[in-house]
């Protein structure tokens, strides 16, 4: 079958598929290393003050991000990571 110019501009199924789980791939990642960043953050500030979170820093940290244009960090991805930090010491613990 010969090529057209309409089927030499767009790219077959497979590949818009493939392109499709591409950009899906990266998006995970850009967010997943948002998250991490502000986690990041947070132990920092947790670290500063004794083990404890001041009342409001972790509404500044996810507003600071979040204008930034970083969209993925939330209230419950930092407490979510936070307390998988938290089980992976008790079972270190245990394991001593």
């Amino acid at each position: 079958m010969a090529k057209t110019r309409l089927s030499a501009a767009r790219p077959d199924r497979g590949e818009r598929l493939e392109n499709a789980a591409r950009r899906s791939r990266v998006k995970k990642s850009i967010e997943k290393a948002q998250q991490e960043e502000a986690f990041k953050e947070m132990l920092q500030i947790i670290g500063k003050n004794g083990g404890k979170m001041p009342y409001g820093e972790v509404d500044r940290i996810v507003k600071s991000y979040n204008k930034n244009g970083f969209k993925a960090v939330t209230r419950q991805n930092l407490y979510y990571q936070l307390s998988k930090l938290k089980d992976m010491g008790r079972k270190m613990d245990k394991a001593l």
